[in-house]
């Protein structure tokens, strides 16, 4: 009877977990309105805000679903296309989101002793702070034409991703096949850089070229020659920061509510067939006869 009831009690609590599962998630797509980002004394926007560097044009707002990526970088095109809805700003100068080098006061990039903190707002909501982000280049960039700042997508898409709102997670990444020493990022082979950002499993989220994967929005574009373009046969370069953003599923509440009922449910059967509650068990007792009343006269 235990085994019958334990086991009960298992298919109930396995139900309630395929049940969350086969309940389909919320298709909450998230809107990018605006983006605001600082590194050093230097900042970067879109152009629905007021900064220093007004680069980005979001329109009405980037929309992205579960499992789209949208991804904001240096020069927005300034013509309309499929993944750039909105045209960028005119009179851009070349590598207008080079994030590393961030300090105009004390110096021009980003490196001791020039220490460059990194806040970015979406929305109007702070969702990142960081003292050495890969946007400063971790504040170990020297200058010159030879120094790579190329770097893979961090948080990675294995360790987890850091929050935008409801809906929406980001990654941040550096572009960088401008200079000329080897791209320090991982490419989409292991040990084998490509200058584009990628994941550990070796995928380019970019804008489609160069073997990458293309993303629903891709807000930028390889500027410039040399001198700017530095590694040699290529040109037009990127030289820049990388944000990207990701659209996650969004649990549905009635999933969360089944999921709650249910377990407050299995708790309750759980009390009930406790040792605690279960009624006493009945006890046999054997009743003995009085002593020598079935004895006779001969003592037997």
């Amino acid at each position: 009877m235990r085994r019958g009831r334990w086991f009960l009690g298992w298919l109930i609590a396995w139900g309630l977990a395929g049940s969350v599962l086969i309940l389909p998630s919320a298709s909450q797509a998230f809107t990018i309105s605006s983006v605001d980002v600082i590194v050093g004394d230097q900042e970067w926007c879109s152009t629905s805000l007021a900064c220093m560097h007004p680069i980005w044009n979001l329109g009405t707002g980037l929309v992205i679903n579960p499992s789209e990526r949208a991804i904001l970088t240096q020069n927005q095109p300034t013509t309309v296309s499929a993944t750039n809805p909105f045209a960028g700003p005119a009179g851009q100068g070349n590598f207008n989101f080079d994030t590393s080098e961030g300090l105009i006061s004390g110096g021009t990039f980003c490196g001791t002793p020039n220490i460059c903190n990194t806040t970015i707002r979406v929305n109007g909501t702070l969702v990142y702070t960081n003292a050495n982000s890969v946007l400063a280049n971790f504040n170990g960039d020297p200058g010159g034409v030879a120094h790579n700042e190329a770097n893979d997508w961090i948080p990675d898409t294995f360790s987890g991703a850091a929050s935008c709102g409801p809906g929406c997670e980001f990654f941040l990444g550096y572009a960088d096949n401008a200079h000329t020493n080897a791209c320090l990022d991982n490419g989409p082979t292991p040990g084998t850089g490509n200058c584009i950002p990628s994941d550990p499993g070796g995928n380019n989220f970019w804008d489609g070229t160069g073997g990458s994967l293309p993303t629903k929005f891709f807000l930028g574009s390889a500027v410039g020659a040399a001198p700017g373009c530095e590694r040699p046969g290529v040109a037009p370069c990127f030289d820049a920061g990388a944000i990207q953003f990701h659209g996650v599923a969004v649990p549905q509440p009635s999933a969360l509510l089944l999921l709650g009922g249910g377990l407050m449910g299995l708790a309750a059967w759980g009390r009930r067939w406790s040792p605690a509650s279960s009624p006493p068990l009945k006890t046999c007792q054997t009743v003995l006869p009085a002593a020598n009343s079935s004895l006779d006269s001969r003592g037997r």
